[in-house]
């Protein structure tokens, strides 16, 4: 590959656009040699990390994101990458989890928007990058991308245990995948509407709960995301479908 110089007016460009004039995949492998992260910075803290310089920057990190948490996101490994880094070590928010690609599009944008916005403000600004230490800007901003990630997939998934099992949302199933109360009540249950289903159970925690249930979530998981013990869940789970028995017993 030519250098930088060779190419017909890049080297006429401001170091910025010089760094920025390659492709995605040149900008990830060569992001060290391309007119060098300490002009980068140089020129950006010139620019007092605004203006079109930033926002070109901006849009280079975001690339170079996509391309990269993507990828980690979508083969499965995001969480594993995150765990190389002490901090994040016990990371496992979204494990085991199967995520559509829609998931996978909406996990990585948040997490690059996110990122972009942080890495401005929290180290380029504050002089926290130091190319001294030996990490390149553009490892660094991968760096912070997964500490974005633990954030953003927490919020996700909040977000989508509510949204999947808030009795009162319209985008709940309209059935369990199997019976919270067991036989010989399953097909009573197959039948019922979850909100319908649930109103007998007074705790908002215990609906979540049985609902996960009924999505086939162990005592473990319902645990985790309840922020409880198994031994609690089982208890919960226990008084919530008396709830429901003495309900349906009332109006037999």
């Amino acid at each position: 590959m030519k250098d930088l110089d060779d190419q017909s007016g890049i080297g006429d460009q401001p170091e910025i656009e010089t760094w920025l004039s390659w492709d995605r995949d040149e900008l990830g492998d060569r992001v060290d040699r391309l007119a060098g992260d300490r002009e980068v910075y140089r020129d950006l803290r010139a620019s007092k990390f605004a203006g079109r310089e930033q926002e070109l920057f901006d849009d280079a990190l975001a690339l170079y994101g996509f391309a990269v948490i993507g990828a980690w996101i979508s083969k499965g490994v995001m969480e594993q990458k995150c765990r190389e880094k002490p901090q994040l070590r016990e990371l496992r928010v979204l494990e085991g989890i199967d995520l559509t690609p829609r998931d996978v599009e909406e996990l990585t944008m948040d997490t690059v928007a996110a990122a972009v916005e942080g890495f401005r403000t929290n180290v380029l600004e504050t002089g926290k990058w130091d190319s001294k230490k030996g990490a390149a800007l553009r490892t660094y901003f991968i760096g912070h991308c997964q500490f974005k990630y633990r954030d953003v997939a927490r919020k996700w998934k909040r977000q989508r245990r509510d949204l999947l099992f808030d009795p009162t949302s319209e985008a709940v199933p309209g059935r369990f995948t199997h019976s919270v109360l067991g036989a010989p009540e399953v097909d009573v249950i197959q039948a019922e509407s979850i909100s319908e289903l649930l109103k007998p159970v007074t705790r908002a925690d215990a609906r979540t709960a049985l609902a996960m249930k009924g999505h086939q979530y162990s005592n473990q998981q319902i645990a985790e995301e309840l922020g409880t013990t198994p031994k609690a869940v089982e208890s919960m789970l226990w008084r919530a479908r008396k709830q429901i028995e003495r309900a349906q017993e009332g109006t037999a």
